[in-house]
């Protein structure tokens, strides 16, 4: 039998999100490389937390999944920016376009392997509202992964709430199907 997956608990501005790292259960579960490790005073233990970076990312993918076949596009997602939203999720007649970030977003180095070109991180994750069938007062949550190319291992978490905080659609940790690629950029 299968574990759940390991939550990484990132906190962007006055918000905490829970995303699982995709692939990776408790059971074979191993630090990001390139962490940021500090031993804690008192313990023979360090604990690491992935490196924030700059860089932006891009990309679109296919799933498939309990809420029909959807597909997602982003463009110059810039780290630790949030400037120019550029999300659009469509699924089974459905439409979320995002208009505003709520924080800037936040790049992370994962123990995926973005590939090449290098980019010093592979996982790009935000938050905003938008629009949601034409409806304002939508939200979203998202964390995209680069895992290289050429990009079917690529991963994709979405969780879409309508204007009264209820759960319209979600994705967690899904692989991309082919055609789809979401790429690092260093720049």
């Amino acid at each position: 039998m299968r574990s759940k997956p390991k939550l990484v608990v990132l906190a962007i501005a006055a918000l905490a999100i829970a995303i699982p790292v995709g692939g990776v259960t408790t059971a074979d579960a191993v630090p990001p490389k390139k962490a940021n490790c500090k031993k804690k005073k008192n313990s023979k233990k360090k604990k690491c937390h992935p490196v924030v970076k700059q860089g932006r990312m891009t990309g679109q993918g296919t799933i498939d999944s309990a809420y029909g076949r959807s597909h997602h596009v982003f463009r110059n997602s810039i780290c630790n920016r949030d400037k120019f939203p550029d999300l659009k999720v469509m699924w089974e007649g459905n439409r979320f376009d995002l208009t505003e970030y709520s924080s800037p977003l936040t790049c992370i180095d994962t123990a995926f392997d973005e590939g090449q070109p290098r980019a010093g991180f592979d996982t790009i994750v935000g938050q905003g509202t938008g629009v949601l069938n034409g409806e304002e007062g939508a939200s979203a949550r998202f964390r995209f992964t680069d895992a290289g190319e050429p990009g079917r291992n690529d991963r994709a978490t979405i969780t879409i709430t309508d204007a009264d905080g209820n759960v319209v659609f979600e994705l967690v940790d899904e692989r991309i199907l082919v055609g789809g690629n979401h790429q690092a950029h260093r720049k």
